[in-house]
């Protein structure tokens, strides 16, 4: 390996787990050029429509692009729903996604003014409440007040204006308001998902936590946030650095969890949000991991394409190419460490849950690494999520 590319592998090592050094810098930068540069190809192949439909709203996200712009702001799953529309994978159209952008900009205190007028009326989301359905918005803020006035065809105006109080908006009262639990240094937010409000999620539909266990359900992430922030700090801080919203679901008690997230939608995930603790904390690990793994492929690909091959993956069964091997082993090998700190320290569990993961995982994960050694596919930036992961699940390093 060359000196550069061993001096790329150290950098993105953090990337691989909380107990590697992670570069903050470097993991702002990331997502923040991602950001820039999406909503920038964006509004150059969508610059006419949105004129067409909008008075100001270019202006605003023009200006956005060309300003200073910091690790809080690019970090929202407006740009990787950006890259979707741009790759022709998202089923929202230009102008609802510029929308999305443009109270994206106001949450983090841009002042602007813009109208837009939509077919149909479509409902979106400011902060964590959920406004009327539209087919006109009006638009002013001016950092720490955002008004909006809605009109659907022929209504009257309805006017939400929303007031920043210290590090959160306060809400008008009367609209839909999604719950909040504020972490170490940022809040998450659970998206009671309907379809209207937010389509590609639809196919979930089905599974959505019932309204009957909505009241519950910040207590019991409150007490997986409690595991991981009394057992395993380090993966409680590497949770909240990434993970902004989630979609909860039905099940979430041991045996049956549901998750997933996508490179799509930075970070937000769905998950199984049921009465077991440990293994909610369990797989926000999980889920956390993912979205480290898909920030740094939005810079370095983990694989030069040399390799088409496809390699049994224990995990789903069935032959996968490498990056989805290195997917999962990045993911899995995190809740193996996380579930080894959890018995360290003693944490209370169900029956033989926790040494039961451990006896599980382990042979999957070597399974995996059969495939990550044998492919000569691997860049620098794979190679940094695999190899320090190796190290601290085979006890080579402390």
């Amino acid at each position: 390996m060359t000196t550069s590319a061993l001096a790329l592998e150290q950098a993105y090592r953090g990337f691989s787990c909380p107990q590697e050094t992670l570069d903050e810098s470097l993991l702002s930068a990331i997502a923040v050029e991602y950001a820039r540069g999406v909503a920038d190809r964006f509004l150059s192949q969508y610059r006419s429509h949105l004129e067409r439909c909008s008075s100001g709203l270019v202006e605003l996200l023009g200006s956005w692009v060309q300003s200073d712009i910091d690790f809080s702001q690019a970090w929202c799953p407006i740009f990787g729903q950006l890259g979707e529309i741009l790759a022709g994978r998202s089923p929202l159209t230009p102008l609802p996604a510029a929308v999305r952008l443009a109270f994206t900009i106001h949450e983090h205190r841009i002042p602007g003014d813009w109208e837009a007028s939509l077919s149909p009326a479509t409902a979106f989301r400011v902060v964590k409440s959920v406004l009327p359905k539209a087919a006109h918005l009006r638009t002013s803020c001016d950092g720490d007040i955002i008004t909006v006035e809605t009109r659907a065809d022929g209504d009257a105006v309805e006017r939400a204006v929303f007031t920043r109080d210290g590090e959160d908006w306060i809400a008008p009262g009367g609209l839909v308001s999604y719950p909040q639990l504020r972490m170490e240094r940022n809040h998450l937010v659970f998206l009671l998902l309907e379809p209207q409000y937010t389509p590609e999620f639809s196919f979930l539909q089905e599974e959505l936590l019932p309204e009957s266990d909505w009241p519950d359900l910040p207590l019991r992430y409150e007490e997986a946030f409690r595991i991981l922030s009394t057992v395993t700090p380090e993966y409680f801080s590497w949770v909240d650095r990434t993970l902004r919203y989630v979609i909860p679901l039905r099940g979430g008690d041991l045996g049956t969890i549901t998750s997933g997230s996508t490179k799509g939608d930075p970070g937000t995930c769905h998950l199984s949000s049921g009465s077991n603790s440990l293994a909610l904390a369990e797989m926000l690990v999980h889920e956390t991991t993912h979205q480290y793994y898909h920030l740094l492929t939005r810079v370095a690909p983990v694989h030069d394409g040399s390799d088409s091959n496809l390699y049994y993956s224990p995990i789903k069964q069935r032959g996968r190419p490498i990056q989805y091997i290195l997917l999962a082993f990045h993911a899995f090998a995190n809740v193996l460490l996380f579930t080894r700190a959890c018995m360290q320290a003693g944490v209370a569990y169900p029956g033989r849950y926790l040494p039961g993961n451990e006896a599980e995982l382990f042979p999957q994960l070597v399974q995996l690494e059969e495939a990550l050694a044998k492919t000569h596919a691997l860049t620098p930036a794979g190679l940094s999520l695999w190899l320090p992961l190796s190290e601290r699940i085979h006890g080579r390093r402390s």
